[in-house]
């Protein structure tokens, strides 16, 4: 049987240093030549918290594990240094622990996270252990960092642009003129409207391409069981049809997000794009 080895270290929050009592609240892991993190991101609804400073801390780590400019002397991310590295820069309410180690049958960063976030982070009450879904990650990511209320930031609203006119479920100008496009994809309980949404995502983004505009699209897509020999020849057929979706999607130059960690760096970059245009009042053009 072969394995796989991972190492890991575990986020804790302090609430009171006299006390030192720490609750672990995330995770990072390394293997298979990559970093990855996953948070809880559910602390913000209990009394007296400091979710500001968490979501600085939140940053920190995301620029750190995911950001392509790397520092001139950064550590190489699939290196122990650079778990090191992180360790030491957390002070005051945060800590990490030590990089641990795990052996797994998977190879896949991913499910190693999952199985570690599950195991050492959640509790049975949190609410992340309903959120299984892309889609409603992200929706619940921008709701946690408080993006919905955000004057540049458009739910539901006709995307307008030489001459073009489509309703896109979110959108917004970044700094430097560039539309910014998210359209969800629901995994539903009729798999027909499932496929009806991913048609829809198709024609928009064929439209907003065929008119030229230069625009950063991305498409939140629910992960759909492969069917068994059991199923139904519906669930067969939309697997067929959502698969081929994204394939023609990234074919259009379109971000596919279908996974919880992708859906929660999308929030993450979203609010960064938000931050630069409250620090530069000349880029809050919204769109209509």
């Amino acid at each position: 049987m072969e394995t796989h080895f991972f190492r890991y270290q575990i986020l804790r929050y302090i609430a009171d240093l006299r006390r030192m009592e720490p609750e672990n609240i995330g995770i990072i892991v390394q293997g298979a030549e990559s970093t990855s993190c996953l948070f809880n991101t559910h602390l913000g609804a209990r009394p007296n918290f400091d979710f500001d400073n968490y979501r600085r801390w939140r940053e920190f780590f995301m620029a750190e594990i995911y950001d392509p400019t790397v520092p001139l002397f950064q550590f190489d991310r699939a290196s122990v240094e650079f778990l090191q590295h992180l360790q030491k820069s957390c002070y005051g309410n945060y800590s990490l622990t030590n990089p641990l180690e795990l052996i797994m049958e998977t190879g896949d960063v991913e499910s190693a996270q999952k199985h570690l976030f599950k195991t050492l982070v959640l509790k049975p009450n949190d609410k992340n252990t309903q959120i299984k879904q892309p889609v409603q990650c992200f929706k619940n990511e921008l709701e946690v960092r408080e993006i919905l209320g955000h004057s540049a930031f458009k739910k539901g609203k006709v995307f307008k642009a030489k001459g073009l006119k489509e309703l896109v479920t979110y959108h917004y100008l970044r700094e430097g003129d560039v539309p910014v496009l998210v359209q969800p994809v629901q995994v539903l309980p009729d798999r027909s409207r499932t496929v009806n949404e991913m048609e829809r995502a198709e024609a928009l983004v064929n439209s907003i391409r065929k008119s030229k505009v230069s625009a950063d699209i991305s498409v939140v897509v629910d992960e759909v069981p492969v069917p068994t020999d059991s199923d139904d020849e519906t669930k067969k057929w939309a697997f067929d049809k959502i698969q081929q979706g994204k394939t023609e999607l990234r074919r259009l130059d379109v971000n596919i997000i279908d996974s919880k960690p992708s859906a929660v760096r999308l929030a993450a970059g979203i609010e960064t794009d938000l931050q630069n245009i409250e620090r530069n009042p000349q880029a809050q053009m919204a769109f209509a």
